[in-house]
């Protein structure tokens, strides 16, 4: 009598064994698309760079994590264009893009080429796109950077012209996260720069290009042509060399008065550069009590100089405003040839004044009109104040709120320089971002990120060490599974 093949031991456990095979495949290949999508959305990767270079700021991480608005990134460009075997730069500036989307749900990202899609954007974005460009954008607003945006570069010194440069560390942290700070914010602060009056050159893109990266929009106004927008919430006056009218000086105090709600703010820059200037100065020390004077800070200790000029001064902070949440208050602050700022009375009124820097005391002021042959030694050695604010103060009759409108001044343009700006060693960064914060209200959407530089070593490997690698894993182990497939199929086939 035959035996039903069905009811075979041998169909039984073959049929159980390939069930089990089909079994295991299909959850290999699930848990294959699940980690791609996990690998996608999660940072599961692991930073093993000496200085954390690929990984994120704390601070983005969790601002990142608590956004509520959707944002869209999209690249110009293909992925492929930021997988350049070896550069550290454009391998930071991807992983930073796609870390956007990892630790946020509301970011997407996407890589568009605009060779094979060449009408994108037509009509929706007010600007010429081109290839590079990055959008980032919101249902509030968008803002285009540039891939080299993402790049601090710096130039040899013979490349006189600029032919060549050379990336020296990325922004693409800075870049990135500022971009999804501006189109998510619901109510940006806006910064608005006077001009006309052959302001001295240069003298506020520092200060500009840091409230930019904490989420200012910069505006620039001719004010001798137009007025200043009412959705300013503060106005840069950058050391004009050339007087204002009183037309202008109006236009300043409509702007601060703000229909009588006040609210506004004005920070003005002075400069050795400058001089005489009777109308403006004179508006800031007859309104707002705070005189800027005439001459130049010259500092006497060499310990106090930042440099190889004793115009560079170190100056201190005096804790009486906008000190509060600086990680360290006690460094010093970069002058150069600042002009003493003093305040004409302490409280009048509304108004009260606060003087905010000082240098040390052992400087003296060397006049404006000092021949060569002046020297310090006859000078009086004296501290002196280097920025001063003034706040006018009125309260809401209905409310009781108090309504302030401040002016903030220093003597030295140069407070604001890049260099000074950018290093850890001074305080001119961290005070210039947490006063403009406190002076318009702002406590969210700013961010302190340190340009991240490619500080990896290499891992040394000599010539036999890699033979001995190619041959384990190239011979040793392939031929080692093989065998040990054949001796289980062996064994099997014997039982």
């Amino acid at each position: 009598m035959k035996t039903n093949i069905f009811k075979s031991r041998r169909f039984k456990h073959g049929t159980l064994a390939t069930v089990i095979t089909v079994v295991f495949i299909a959850a290999v290949v699930l848990v294959n698309i699940i980690a791609t999508i996990l690998l996608d959305k999660f940072p599961l990767n692991i930073d093993l760079t000496k200085e954390q270079s690929m990984s994120m700021a704390e601070d983005s991480k969790d601002f990142l994590k608590k956004l509520d608005k959707e944002v869209k990134i999209h690249v110009l460009a293909e992925e492929s264009t930021f997988n350049q075997a070896g550069n550290f730069y454009y391998t930071h500036a991807l992983n930073t893009m796609k870390q956007c989307t990892q630790y946020s749900g509301k970011v997407s990202l996407d890589f568009i080429n605009l060779e094979k899609n060449p009408t994108y954007g037509t009509g929706k974005y007010s600007e010429s796109l081109q290839a590079g460009n990055i959008i980032i954008e919101s249902d509030l607003r968008y803002k285009i950077v540039s891939i080299e945006d993402l790049f601090e570069v710096t130039y040899a010194e013979t490349d006189y012209y600029q032919q060549n440069p050379q990336i020296s560390s990325s922004k693409a942290e800075q870049v990135m996260l500022s971009g999804i700070m501006f189109v998510s914010e619901t109510n940006p602060t806006e910064v608005t720069l006077l001009t006309g009056f052959s302001e001295v050159q240069g003298g506020y893109s520092g200060i500009q290009s840091l409230l930019e990266s904490n989420n200012y929009s910069f505006k620039t106004v001719n004010i001798l042509t137009e007025d200043i927008p009412d959705s300013s919430n503060m106005v840069i006056i950058p050391a004009p060399t050339k007087d204002y009218t009183q037309k202008e000086i109006d236009k300043l105090e409509t702007f601060l008065g703000n229909n009588g709600k006040n609210g506004k703010k004005l920070i003005y820059l002075a400069s050795y550069q400058q001089g005489n200037l009777p109308i403006l100065e004179g508006y800031l020390e007859t309104d707002w009590g705070i005189k800027i004077g005439s001459g130049v800070i010259w500092e006497t200790n060499a310990s106090n100089v930042y440099g190889y000029s004793y115009y560079n001064t170190l100056n201190t902070l005096t804790g009486n405003g906008y000190t509060d949440g600086l990680a360290d208050s006690t460094l010093p602050v970069y002058m150069s040839a600042s002009r003493p700022v003093t305040a004409a009375f302490e409280t009048k009124s509304e108004m009260k004044t606060t003087s905010l820097i000082t240098s040390a005391d052992t400087c003296v002021l060397q006049p404006m009109d000092a021949g060569e042959d002046w020297t310090p030694d006859n000078e009086t050695k004296q501290a002196f104040t280097t920025a001063v604010s003034c706040t006018r103060t009125k309260y809401d009759s209905d409310t009781n709120e108090a309504l302030e409108s401040t002016v903030v001044a220093f003597g030295s343009l140069d407070f604001f320089v890049s260099g000074a700006l950018q290093m850890d060693t001074f305080n001119n960064g961290d005070f210039t971002v947490n006063m403009c914060n406190d002076l318009v209200g702002k406590e969210d959407n700013t961010l302190n990120i340190v340009p991240k530089s490619d500080s990896s070593e290499t891992l040394d490997i000599t010539e036999a060490t890699v033979k001995v690698f190619q041959i384990i894993f190239v011979i040793v182990v392939p031929i080692a599974v093989l065998a040990t497939g054949l001796i289980i199929w062996f064994r099997r086939r014997h039982r």
